[in-house]
């Protein structure tokens, strides 16, 4: 919802999604599908997090890069 900002606030706050959605969304969103039968649609919310969790990882160095 905020405008865009400079390349550090833009990656900031693309990074401050990903871990967001890594620690809450969709995990959570994995384990409501598996209560509800829905195994396969589980599994790929927890792959995602693994990918974005990649992402994120990539969003921090490439924060980290910007001080350097």
């Amino acid at each position: 919802g905020a405008p865009i900002g400079d390349t550090e606030d833009n990656l900031a706050a693309s990074l401050a999604g990903e871990r967001d959605n890594v620690a809450r969304y969709y995990p959570d969103m994995a384990v409501i599908a598996r209560e509800e039968g829905f195994d396969q649609v589980a599994s790929w919310f927890t792959t995602l997090v693994t990918a974005k969790r990649a992402h994120a990882e990539r969003l921090r160095g490439g924060l980290q890069g910007l001080d350097d």
